[in-house]
């Protein structure tokens, strides 16, 4: 086993019990807090049947002072797939919900109560969102639930101007960039972070601002007539920027799962993200003048030469929905390599080739979801549908997992590190959270040979990678060179047969006779040498 140790498990008999964690992120600036979104574990038929209503749509923040307890709750409007804490604002709380609506919770009046210790059950309306609704507040007067804060969105965006489809993944811009109505990115004012991006199925990835007026003055005068005709004259939340993300030889739209954004240290404007066919998409979503400065070099598969449609690549790769992709976490020389998670194996991929650079085998159970090391450049975490945790050294063996941990009696759902800061104590604690299927949050205290790297694993790991790819890009050119051969033999016998269809019959060279072939040759001739075998050995004795 792993030989973590175990902190602690986090489950509600309410609120988590039951329900599948579909997502899981740390707050900043705090060690000790995590917020877990859950979904019903059922399917799309049972959840049509159910018209998509649900009893309890709420987010889950865990505080390991209490493992019974959550420290907030924030109320949806329908059940949320996945949450984000502001990076720069940690008191702000993003989800993306299962129809296509984004919610802002702010907590800080929930903090500010905690810390004044309020004992009393609690339902806080945040901004400007009107008054609480009492009966939405299921079982809110049980004596465990008596501590627990109820927060209510402070903004919730139109649900006709959002997703045609759930939102798969939500990600704030990084390093307090913003974008301006034609996808133009440049430094926010107050160096704050105010903006974030939503990826769904249905085809676009939307930039939202959490200012409802940053909006163009053409869509913002709508807005504010919109708002005029309502009772409370609320302004409606509606996306800054959509973005269409159809595939390069336009047979139809990217229907993305799990997105990763870039931060402007390696490129600004790019965006990868993995789909529900399986499929590796690598995408440049800026402003048309922006996407020259920020050309993504790819030798291989379908590349857009022209740059007019954002996705530059679409790779075919896992059998299955990619639930997981994430860059590689550390130095410049492995950040042109992702970690995709699929079907019955993972797979990391290059930036400028249409294959996998390094490919796993197939597992005995389905790969749910996975994450780099946050400190060792050659390990790998996986979870698995059989509730198993496993750690694969790159360095040591590519065909099996170095270390297998059992964790939960059913699937792992999510994985996340707690982040870690450029300090000097990166390498003494790391704790990585693990949600599963049944809505249990799990915290695992790593041990010291799984954080500290060896001496030249960097390097050694940068020349592993460099030998794969040599021989990934060494078959696809030969590959082109055979397939090239192929179709230049095959039109020189297309050209032979019709000459020798169109030459008159007089003119074409006789075949030559073939003599008649005896199927019974090889055996007369056997015979025949057995016989004179035996009369040699006849005459020795004689």
């Amino acid at each position: 086993g792993i030989n973590a140790e175990y902190m602690g498990s986090f489950v509600h008999h309410k609120y988590t019990k039951g329900k599948r964690i579909s997502c899981i992120d740390w707050q900043p600036k705090s060690s000790r807090t995590v917020a877990i979104s859950v979904v019903e574990a059922i399917g799309f038929d049972e959840r049509l049947t159910m018209n998509r209503k649900v009893q309890n749509a709420m987010v889950v923040v865990w505080s390991f002072n209490d493992p019974i307890h959550p420290q907030f709750v924030l109320e949806a409007p329908n059940e949320v797939s996945v949450v984000r804490f502001n990076k720069m604002q940690p008191n702000l709380v993003a989800g993306g919900c299962v129809n296509g609506q984004v919610c802002l919770w702010n907590i800080s009046k929930a903090q500010a109560m905690l810390k004044n210790k309020t004992k009393k059950t609690v339902r806080l309306t945040a901004g400007a969102s009107g008054s609480s609704n009492d009966d939405n507040r299921d079982g809110g007067d049980r004596e465990d639930d008596a501590n627990i804060l109820r927060v209510k969105w402070s903004q919730l965006s139109k649900i006709e101007g959002g997703h045609k489809r759930g939102i798969n993944d939500l990600c704030w811009l990084h390093d307090n960039m913003e974008s301006n109505f034609d996808g133009k990115l440049s430094k926010s004012a107050d160096d704050m972070s105010y903006q974030f991006a939503t990826l769904s199925s249905d085809g676009y990835m939307f930039i939202w601002d959490i200012r409802k007026d940053n909006i163009r003055k053409d869509k913002l005068r709508k807005t504010q007539q919109e708002a005029a005709k309502n009772a409370g004259g609320e302004l409606p939340w509606i996306p800054l920027v959509k973005i269409q993300l159809s595939k390069v030889d336009g047979t139809g739209d990217i229907s993305g799962l799990r997105m990763h954004m870039e931060s402007p240290n390696i490129d600004r404007y790019r965006m990868c993200c993995t789909t529900e066919e399986g499929e590796f998409v690598v995408t440049n979503w800026g402003h048309q003048e922006e996407k020259k400065e920020a050309a993504i070099p790819l030798e291989y598969g379908n590349v857009d030469k022209e740059s007019k449609s954002p996705v530059k690549a679409v790779c075919p790769g896992h059998y299955g929905p990619a639930n997981s992709i994430q860059r590689h976490p550390l130095r410049e020389e492995l950040s042109d390599y992702y970690l995709t998670v699929g079907d019955w194996s993972w797979r990391i991929w290059q930036i400028g080739t249409q294959q996998p650079v390094v490919q796993s085998p197939c597992g005995v159970a389905r790969m749910t979801c996975g994450r780099w090391s946050p400190t060792r450049p050659s390990i790998i975490f996986i979870g698995s549908e059989d509730g198993y945790l496993q750690v694969w050294d790159l360095l040591d063996r590519s065909h099996e997992p170095t270390i297998v941990q059992s964790v939960s009696q059913c699937a792992i759902t999510y994985l996340d590190f707690k982040p870690v800061g450029e300090t000097r104590n990166k390498f003494s604690h790391q704790q990585l959270a693990v949600g599963d299927e049944l809505g249990v949050l799990h915290i695992y205290e790593l041990p010291k040979i799984l954080i500290r790297p060896h001496a030249n694993e960097q390097k050694n790991m940068e020349k592993y990678l460099e030998r794969e790819l040599k021989r990934v890009n060494y078959f696809a050119t030969r590959w082109r060179i055979r397939q090239k051969e192929l179709e230049e033999l095959q039109a020189r016998m297309q050209a032979e047969k019709i000459d020798q269809q169109l030459s008159p019959a007089d003119d074409r060279a006789p075949l030559p006779e073939t003599e008649e072939v005896n199927p019974f040759a090889d055996e007369i001739i056997f015979k025949d040498a057995m016989e004179t075998f035996l009369k040699s050995l006849e005459e020795d004795d004689d």
